[in-house]
C-alpha cells in the first residue's frame, strides 16, 4: 500500500515539465501537527482495509514534491520520530531516487 506525501513545493531543480514551475521558490512545508493526523489516517486505513481483505500489506510512504531533500534536516528527524511512533514495526527509509 503506497502514499505520496506531497511535504514540500520547495525545489531547486526547474525541470521544464515540471507542473509547479511557479511555486517552486515556496518554503511552505507540512507541519508536524499535519504529518501526525495523516500518518494516524494511514495507519487506521491500512488497518480496516487489511483486516477487511484478510491479508497484511506493508505500508510505504513516499516523500514529493518539490525536492524534500532540502528541506532540514531536523524536519525529518521530527517527521522520522512520529513515523516510528505511529508505525513502531516499520520504520526504514529508501533513499534510492
Amino acid at each position: 500500500m503506497q502514499w505520496v506525501i506531497k511535504t514540500t513545493k520547495l525545489c531547486n531543480l526547474r525541470c521544464k515539465y515540471c507542473y509547479e514551475w511557479e511555486h517552486l521558490s515556496d518554503p511552505t512545508r507540512m507541519s508536524e501537527g499535519v504529518w501526525r493526523d495523516a500518518l494516524v489516517a494511514i495507519r487506521d486505513y491500512a488497518e480496516l482495509a487489511n483486516q477487511r481483505c484478510g491479508y497484511d500489506q506493508p505500508v510505504d510512504i513516499i516523500w514529493h514534491g518539490g525536492e524534500p531533500t532540502l528541506l532540514p534536516r531536523s524536519y525529518f528527524e521530527s517527521v522520522f520520530a512520529l513515523q516510528r511512533e505511529i508505525f513502531p514495526s516499520t520504520a526504514a527509509v529508501d533513499r534510492d531516487c
